[in-house]
């Protein structure tokens, strides 16, 4: 009973951006380290009574309204906040995670105040500005992920909400590690849920307008997921070609970047697939006067992958490229000439018949 009421006493908050009700802010820490203890040193202590009582506590502390995260700061700029109530909110995240850890801890009776609303409140909290806490609710919600079956596809869909995002959500490259880390727990090949939810969800974060922000972490989830299924190439070209970023040029060489980075591994099954979408955004790209953009796309064009595949697919790549290259090469002011007329010499080494085809083709 003491418990419970320690558990109760710690539901008051107390704004900590004001220098006030100092003693009750001290003897309200005094108790939460003390039901903190309690737990760690515990043996069955949970009753169903608890369950509720515990949820209560940590979300009355934890979950309270953040400013909006478009008006916090400067995207552009490095910016360091720290929490003034953080040693009091980390009492709380700890408490939550012992809670989730002891040994007689039920799924089935903290479903009951571990649910979707639960979840939906404790998503949001991502748009904290404190990077320690955005660390904690990460670690804390992969526990969640992998204790309660049940929430895992309501999860995963939160993931929906930022695809058209024009703002930046700051909390996103900390979702994307917390999805690297489930990735490897799906099983091969991919269950149907888990390929939905790539294609139909994952996949459409290439819209968002921060997308540069979360690059790296977002493209190791892909990179990862294409391990388990090599048959999603097709969908991410897909949706690359569809969401291509037709006034930003830096956006399109970060979308030739994926693909170069992406294709290193690719397998001649998936590559047929994907081959005449391909390089016909590529031959796009070369019909651009963006030096930078150009320049990405013959690197995807020099990727090692590529050029072995290309051998193959010849009679396929050839009529599509070629041309334009050709027809790039005529262009007074060309910084890239030297390895155009290098890709141009391959070509034709490798399939002079070809090659003479395509040669034709753009001589008309």
């Amino acid at each position: 009973r003491l418990f419970v009421e320690k558990l109760r006493t710690c539901s008051i908050i107390y704004d900590f951006m004001e220098n006030t009700n100092l003693e009750n802010k001290m003897c309200k820490k005094q108790i939460m380290s003390e039901i903190l203890e309690y737990l760690i040193h515990g043996r069955n202590v949970l009753t169903p009574e608890l369950y509720r009582e515990i949820v209560d506590m940590v979300s009355k502390n934890i979950f309270r309204k953040l400013p909006s995260s478009e008006i916090m700061f400067d995207v552009e700029e490095d910016h360091t906040f720290y929490d003034p109530s953080w040693p009091h909110l980390l009492l709380s995240y700890e408490i939550l995670t012992q809670f989730l850890y002891l040994p007689d801890f039920k799924t089935s009776l903290a479903r009951h105040y571990i649910n979707e609303n639960f979840i939906d409140q404790f998503m949001d909290l991502f748009l904290t500005r404190d990077g320690r806490e955005r660390v904690t609710l990460q670690k804390i919600l992969l526990k969640i992920y992998r204790a309660f079956i049940v929430l895992r596809p309501y999860i995963r869909n939160r993931f929906y909400e930022y695809t058209f995002d024009e703002v930046y959500v700051i909390g996103l490259p900390d979702l994307m590690q917390f999805y690297s880390n489930i990735i490897p727990g799906f099983v091969f090949p991919l269950e149907a849920e888990h390929e939905i939810f790539f294609t139909n969800i994952f996949l459409l974060l290439h819209c968002g307008a921060m997308y540069p922000h979360y690059y790296k972490r977002y493209l190791d989830c892909i990179y990862e997921l294409l391990l388990k299924n090599p048959k999603l190439y097709e969908k991410v070209v897909d949706v690359i070609i569809k969401y291509w970023p037709k006034t930003s040029s830096a956006k399109q060489l970060l979308f030739l970047k994926e693909l170069n980075d992406l294709l290193t591994d690719i397998k001649s099954e998936e590559f047929e697939v994907i081959c005449i979408d391909l390089f016909t955004l590529l031959a796009d790209c070369f019909s651009k006067p963006n030096y930078y953009v150009f320049d990405g796309a013959l690197d995807v064009l020099n990727n090692p992958t590529i050029c072995s595949l290309i051998k193959t697919y010849t009679d396929t790549v050839y009529p599509i490229i070629v041309p334009v290259l050709l027809k790039s090469m005529e262009a007074i002011h060309v910084p890239n000439k030297v390895k155009i007329q290098a890709i141009i010499t391959k070509f034709r080494n490798d399939s002079e018949k070809d090659f003479s085809f395509s040669l034709l083709k753009y001589e008309e």
